[in-house]
């Protein structure tokens, strides 16, 4: 039972870990491509 829950807890590390990760990447993409089209 307690494996389990660790091996929970790794994942859903790993998924928010990602996400922040990717979350800047489109904003920060995004501002150049914005001002260049703008």
């Amino acid at each position: 039972m307690s494996l389990k829950k660790e091996v929970m807890k790794e994942y859903l590390s790993s998924i928010i870990l990602t996400v922040c990760l990717m979350c800047p990447v489109p904003a920060l993409a995004g501002v150049p491509l914005e001002t260049v089209k703008g």
